[in-house]
């Protein structure tokens, strides 16, 4: 791992409340089991959001008009949902090429197959990096126009005065006619998000213990995943659901590269994800003082999600 991460593993583990930034759940295992998750009966975001696109693809590319335009993804995953956008874009002759990012080397490698078995006429442009730390350093292309891609509800990832900061730090990236489409999970009933925070086969609980075996693998630890649970707890103040790995007893961890000891005592939680639920105001809160204005929200038949079409303006 890199020196930010290490830094952020030791600051979160020796403070207060512990934590691990969520990006660390994205190891070659974690990857492929956030794609088991995404396809769980329980977990409903995914097949909402590709009802939106399904129905609205023309619609979005249709912003382009006839200008020459790219396709940019940040957290492109597998690319199942941006395929959708692809297949069509396919079909305009305004349509130059689709760029993607993702921390996970394994996500890209899976994806370019995809696509290469999909779109074999594509030449994508795929790159490993993490967008979340180091935005300003994107290579975008600038020559054409560009419709930006933010989807999965990934935003909820990031408190509302990161997702501020994050979007307006996007749009600087972007040039006055370029668009940028956001998924968010919208709020409900709390039966509905603990069901797919918590699925009946325990992907998500085998997907958050992995960040356990990955630290043991990557920093000489030796966690005992056995000693640990995963929990899910929605709390009404944040609107968010809040991820944790609490220590079933009192323990002892060594990370041998890092000659480091944490202890736990027993019901100490680790918090390793906030997923934050949003209204439509939240949504116009998050860009208020932003340069990106909503221009369209598009839903799902449920009203569960909704995706935003932003584009940018000049605040003066």
């Amino acid at each position: 791992m890199d020196v930010n991460s290490t830094l952020e593993i030791v600051t979160g583990l020796t403070a207060a409340q512990k934590r691990l930034p969520s990006k660390l759940f994205y190891d070659d295992n974690g990857t492929a089991l956030f794609r088991k998750i995404t396809e769980a009966p329980e977990y409903y975001l995914t097949t909402c959001e590709k009802e939106i696109l399904r129905k609205n693809a023309d619609f979005i590319l249709d912003q382009m008009e006839n200008r020459p335009f790219n396709l940019i993804e940040l957290g492109a995953g597998d690319g199942s949902k941006a395929s959708l956008l692809i297949k069509k874009a396919m079909t305009r002759p305004n349509f130059r090429s689709y760029y993607a990012y993702d921390i996970s080397k394994k996500a890209l490698e899976e994806l370019e197959a995809n696509l290469e078995k999909s779109f074999p006429d594509l030449e994508p442009h795929l790159v490993i990096a993490d967008y979340t730390t180091s935005l300003e350093e994107l290579d975008i292309p600038s020559q054409e126009s560009n419709i930006f891609l933010f989807l999965g509800s990934s935003i909820g990832n990031f408190s509302p005065s990161q997702a501020s900061l994050f979007l307006e730090k996007l749009s600087h990236k972007m040039k006055d006619g370029d668009f940028l489409l956001v998924g968010f999970d919208l709020k409900k009933a709390e039966r509905i998000l603990y069901k797919a925070y918590n699925d009946s086969q325990g992907l998500t609980a085998e997907f958050n213990l992995n960040l356990l075996l990955r630290l043991n693998r990557e920093y000489g630890a030796n966690f005992n995943i056995e000693n640990f649970k995963h929990v899910e707890i929605y709390n009404p103040g944040l609107g968010a659901m809040e991820s944790y790995l609490l220590s079933l007893k009192e323990q002892t961890v060594y990370f041998e590269d890092l000659n480091l000891e944490i202890h736990f005592q027993q019901d100490e939680m680790i918090h390793t994800e906030l997923s934050y639920k949003f209204s439509v105001e939240d949504i116009e809160n998050l860009v208020k003082d932003t340069s990106l204005k909503a221009l369209s929200f598009l839903f799902d038949h449920k009203r569960y999600f909704v995706s935003v079409l932003f584009h940018r303006r000049s605040l003066h």
